[in-house]
């Protein structure tokens, strides 16, 4: 059932009861469309963060950074837009090399980086950058992070398929549709219905979508359970 971008517009139209209203231009309704993807996409994966996984190898500069924008890659259709790291580590090139992992830690932890081998491999957000600590110029990252495909707005054509989970292309509809219909506060009534109907294929998309195996989802800590009071045993 995927959708192509005129397809969507469409629909948007259809749902807002404004076919042929001159009152909304495909591109405002396609920048809503757009925003509506983001948004749902984004809770998706907070819901399964292995949805749209991509593989990114950038290199640290001298500093031991590299700009976030480099963990973002295709054009046009193709897109991934970087949205979170699932983890970060050394590309293991060599037999004799192990691959190291590195942890996420926050800025206050360690704030002057510096090239030091006594550092614990850690990475944290710098501004628009990710800091790696220890700081080793050139060296090679492998990042596998989750993304956000392309925005219908950002589609290079009205032709192109809206990349979104398949069957559930409806949800972005009837939240751009209730935003075309916020227009003024003319329809809120009808914008409210269509946002319930909106609600209600949201909850199922990401209760079929959320997992993959029938396996209950788990809560765990975050640290390693091998290491609580083991240091002082004994």
């Amino acid at each position: 059932m995927s959708m192509t971008r005129a397809q969507l517009t469409s629909m948007a139209r259809e749902v807002a009861d404004a076919v042929g209203s001159p009152r909304w231009s495909d591109s405002t309704i396609q920048s809503w469309l757009g925003l509506a993807q983001w948004q749902e996409l984004g809770n998706l994966l907070n819901a399964n963060r292995q949805y749209y996984m991509n593989v990114v190898q950038p290199y640290m500069d001298t500093d031991g950074r590299f700009a976030m924008s480099e963990l973002t890659t295709g054009t046009g259709d193709s897109t991934k837009n970087f949205y979170r790291v699932l983890t970060m580590s050394q590309p293991n090139n060599s037999a004799a090399t192990a691959q190291v992992y590195y942890r996420k830690v926050n800025y206050e932890e360690y704030p002057n980086p510096q090239p030091s081998t006594s550092l614990p491999y850690v990475w944290y957000d710098y501004g628009d950058e990710i800091q790696i600590l220890p700081a080793v110029g050139g060296l090679q990252m492998n990042v596998v992070c989750n993304y956000r495909p392309a925005r219908v707005d950002q589609l290079v054509a009205d032709s192109s398929v809206v990349p979104f989970p398949d069957g559930y292309e409806s949800l972005l509809a009837l939240m751009a549709g209730a935003r075309m219909l916020d227009k003024g506060g003319a329809e809120a009534n009808a914008a409210a219905i269509l946002r319930g109907e909106a609600t209600q294929i949201r909850e199922q998309m990401l209760m079929d979508l959320g997992r993959r195996s029938s396996m209950p989802i788990i809560a765990r800590a975050f640290d390693d359970p091998l290491g609580w009071g083991s240091a002082m045993a004994g």
